[in-house]
């Protein structure tokens, strides 16, 4: 009778608990979808953020002191992109991009922001940005890509969904000429090439590659909803030689302790009328 209770109660609790769970999950603003009948349907990848683009613009202003000189002045525009921009995509085993896509009010032509993340291992990051601007002056065309070696890369663990509140900005270069971030690193100050403009991006939620880790255990992971536990985002140096290293190092230590082993004798520890405290 008493066990039959626990479990009843135990049952309750857990009950609660889920509930609890589900409902403290957000929706996202935009998400792809699988579409039926492939494997892993449903929404592949979720997205959600503040997306912003901000461009330098030179102006002339006029001079106090004289008004005949004109001195230049930089002037920053800053297009939004709306909550309500469509996105489409796909979702693919190593690689998935998502599309934003929405009308400018003042042309009425088609802007783009294309986002692409990237699986390494168990890690995936953000490794690529694709914008196309359309605005009174003409058309911006500007992109950027990263690596995990780079800095300024978002990564994360796949099983994990990335939740990023702090702002970010990434430069955007012209394209089609792409330029990773590690072209930037130890060159001079004349070498380094200009930003076109910048992306900022606040409040940025990810979540990728949710059929390979989820849908075979939570069928209901593949809404539109946050699943993933969050992990915030953090910024680290990766370098391909530093397993090599930590495996050396291990290694020579190991020898060494080896070594000391088989020497004990040379070192004062192989006299007979010593204690096995003093020998150790």
């Amino acid at each position: 009778m008493t066990s039959s209770v626990v479990l009843l109660f135990l049952s309750q609790v857990s009950l609660s608990l889920s509930l609890d769970s589900q409902s403290l999950l957000t929706s996202s603003q935009w998400s792809v979808i699988t579409p039926d009948g492939q494997a892993n349907s449903g929404h592949c990848l979720l997205a959600s953020g503040n997306f912003s683009l901000v461009v330098q613009q030179q102006s002339e202003a006029d001079n106090p002191m004289d008004d005949r000189l004109l001195m230049p002045v930089t002037v920053n525009r800053t297009w939004v992109v709306p909550d309500n921009a469509s996105a489409r995509g796909v979702c693919g085993e190593q690689s998935s991009e998502i599309d934003l896509t929405w009308r400018d009010q003042a042309t009425g032509e088609e802007n783009l922001l294309k986002l692409v993340i990237t699986r390494k291992g168990r890690l995936a990051g953000l490794t690529g940005v694709f914008m196309w601007m359309s605005h009174e002056g003409g058309k911006l065309e500007m992109s950027v890509e990263m690596d995990f070696q780079d800095f300024i890369t978002l990564a994360w663990p796949i099983r994990y969904g990335l939740s990023c509140p702090r702002s970010l900005q990434f430069p955007l270069y012209p394209a089609p000429i792409s330029l990773p971030m590690t072209s930037t690193i130890g060159t001079s100050k004349d070498e380094k090439p200009t930003p076109l403009a910048f992306l900022v991006v606040k409040n940025l939620q990810l979540e990728a590659f949710r059929g390979e880790t989820l849908l075979d255990q939570y069928p209901e992971s593949m809404s539109q909803d946050f699943y993933r536990r969050r992990w915030e985002c953090e910024f680290h140096m990766t370098f391909d030689w530093a397993p090599i290293a930590v495996g050396g190092g291990l290694g020579c230590l190991v020898g060494f302790m080896l070594g000391a082993f088989l020497c004990k004798s040379n070192i004062g520890c192989g006299d007979g009328r010593q204690s096995k405290y003093d020998k150790f």
